[in-house]
């Protein structure tokens, strides 16, 4: 019996030294309270790949907090997300890996992991406000918060930012990127039915490791509202110039694009071949409607400029091409000479019969400069225009007979 028990003893020192040989690396080897992040354990004569491993930061029995390996690649390496609690006293702790059945330690590690002092997490969202109805991209910037750009880049759909209002989701909307650990982008497409005022932006994982779970104010303003001052209805064929006041969203200038589409419906459009920037709100765009425009009912959209897309919108009427009246280009011989110009520019073409007939010039921005002919007219005509008080470029023409419209281009060479 007693040779049993020294047996026992024996085995007993073995295995205890065998334990205290085994030694670990933890990387990084420091962090601050509040902080999520991914810990990599290295070990030397290890076995990570035995059954229910847990890791213990221990620095005394009130001082103590816990992680799950999400990830062993071998027997001597692992990787686990790691959150030091905000109560987590400063100083040095021992990283223990140990059994979580029976709560035993698998070995002691002879590194040390450094808790320092820190803030809680929190986001920032800019920008911090948007209206309704418009699309726009937001950056959320972490502090101390743990996104997992490399993991969740793949998975984006759970992640979530929502607008909270009386407890209720309101929208809700996915990152389009992760750019980095700490930060992000979501697009926006705010819609106009989104009542005005203050939100809880609540940015959260579902059901991804390590979750986090932040929350910021957000603002939503109204609406923009597209009014157009002068339009009522147009007739297909034409060209005409729509005045357009937009209430509650500045206008950037670069890249913007107004569009033609039936009411109701993102089908078909029509895009307005040139734009012109009055003011910060108010813009002309000039639109040559085709002669087979189908009469009815149409919204003018914003859908575009830079960044940000205005799904705003406001009806008018199409009326109906008459097929009155109708003259081929080469019915009256329109003949544009010389072109290119120095000086001045001959219309020449003929009227088989008297009917109302219009020669407008534009430039390149679609504004009016100069109205040669606005009346009754028949017969063979010659109209001339000067360009001496033009600078050198192209200009566009367009020629009204009743309900034909004939449109080109001459070019000015001082």
């Amino acid at each position: 019996m007693k040779q049993f028990i020294y047996c026992l003893i024996l085995l007993s020192a073995f295995f205890a030294s065998a334990i205290e040989a085994q030694t670990i690396s933890v990387s990084p080897s420091s962090g601050i309270q509040f902080q999520t992040f991914e810990l990599t354990i290295r070990g030397d004569s290890t076995n990570f790949k035995s059954p229910n491993v847990g890791i213990v930061f221990y620095m005394d029995a009130a001082d103590t907090f816990s992680a799950t390996p999400n990830l062993i690649s071998s027997d001597t390496k692992m990787s686990s997300y790691v959150t030091i609690p905000g109560i987590a006293t400063p100083g040095v702790y021992d990283v223990r890996v140990i059994n979580t059945v029976t709560d035993s330690i698998y070995y002691f590690a002879t590194a040390s992991f450094l808790v320092n002092p820190g803030d809680q997490p929190y986001i920032t969202i800019l920008p911090d406000s948007g209206a309704a109805g418009t699309n726009f991209s937001v950056t959320i910037d972490g502090s101390n918060t743990f996104f997992n750009a490399e993991a969740n880049n793949s998975d984006l759909f759970k992640i979530a930012l929502d607008l909270i209002a009386f407890d209720s989701v309101y929208y809700s909307a996915h990152p389009t990127m992760i750019t980095s650990d700490s930060e992000m982008t979501v697009l926006f497409n705010l819609p106009d039915s989104l009542h005005a005022g203050l939100y809880i932006a609540r940015l959260h994982t579902l059901g991804v490791q390590p979750s986090f779970d932040d929350s910021q104010y957000f603002f939503v303003k109204s609406a923009p509202v597209i009014t157009l001052p002068n339009t009522k209805s147009w007739r297909a064929g034409s060209t005409v110039s729509i005045d357009v006041l937009v209430q509650g969203s500045p206008i950037p200038e670069p890249n913007t694009q107004v569009f033609l589409f039936p009411a109701g419906s993102r089908v078909t459009q029509t895009q307005a071949d040139s734009l012109i920037l009055t003011s910060d709100s108010t813009f002309t765009a000039v639109f040559a409607l085709p002669l087979t425009l189908i009469p009815g009912l149409y919204d003018i959209v914003i859908l575009a400029f830079g960044d940000l897309t205005l799904t705003g919108k406001a009806l008018f009427t199409v009326e109906p091409f008459s097929g009155v009246d109708i003259f081929s280009m080469a019915t009256i011989g329109l003949e544009v000479y010389p072109n290119p110009a120095d000086r001045n520019v001959d219309f020449s073409f003929s009227l088989p019969k008297a009917i109302q007939t219009r020669l407008v010039l534009f430039d390149a921005l679609g504004r009016t400069i100069a109205t040669l002919y606005d009346g009754i007219m028949s017969g063979p005509q010659n109209i001339e225009w000067n360009s001496d008080n033009v600078s050198a470029g192209s200009y566009f023409y367009e020629l009204a007979v009743g309900d034909g419209v004939y449109r080109g281009r001459v070019v000015v060479q001082h």
